[in-house]
């Protein structure tokens, strides 16, 4: 799925205006040797609830290897925190871009609200390697705008839906 709209099929993907992630989920890009990986996550806002919990954003190469593991994004930390990654492939493959809850805790409610962007690129963003398999987005009317949502969905047999969520 690509959230954002535009797009046919995934590309280059970033969440909408005010639509931020805090639950525990996972991104996939397809990364062809010499191709740049790029990922932001950035703290908007933290929720109230105190038994909640922080995320942790890890990307993981082809071969299974964490390229980066980052935890900087906290109760203690200002809206604008990020966790960025940047990465030229050396070899072709599928890498993946995770927010991670602690082990044992619910993968749902987590307290950072953030934006996101995860980018494959070779000078310009390449069209078509950035999805996921599931989607979870918050968005608040009642402070931000309400979010226009449309994600293109490719189906295992290969057919492609646009499918909206209105205001």
């Amino acid at each position: 799925m690509h959230p954002g709209g535009a797009g046919y099929p995934a590309k280059a993907a970033s969440g909408p205006v005010s639509g931020f992630v805090r639950n525990a989920q996972t991104w996939y890009a397809y990364v062809e040797a010499g191709e740049t990986l790029s990922s932001t996550f950035a703290k908007e806002r933290q929720g109230s609830n105190v038994n909640i919990w922080d995320p942790t954003i890890v990307v993981t190469r082809p071969d299974g290897t964490v390229a980066n593991s980052c935890a900087t994004i906290s109760i203690g930390t200002p809206a604008g925190t990020a966790c960025n990654f940047n990465e030229v492939a050396a070899v072709s493959g599928v890498w993946s871009v995770a927010i991670q809850a602690p082990a044992g805790v619910s993968p749902v409610l987590g307290r950072q609200w953030m934006t996101w962007d995860i980018t494959v690129s070779n000078g310009a963003p390449v069209e078509g390697r950035v999805w996921t398999e599931q989607y979870r987005q918050v968005d608040t009317p009642f402070d931000f705008a309400p979010v226009d949502l449309s994600m293109w969905v490719l189906t295992e047999h290969g057919y492609i839906y646009r499918v909206d969520r209105p205001r």
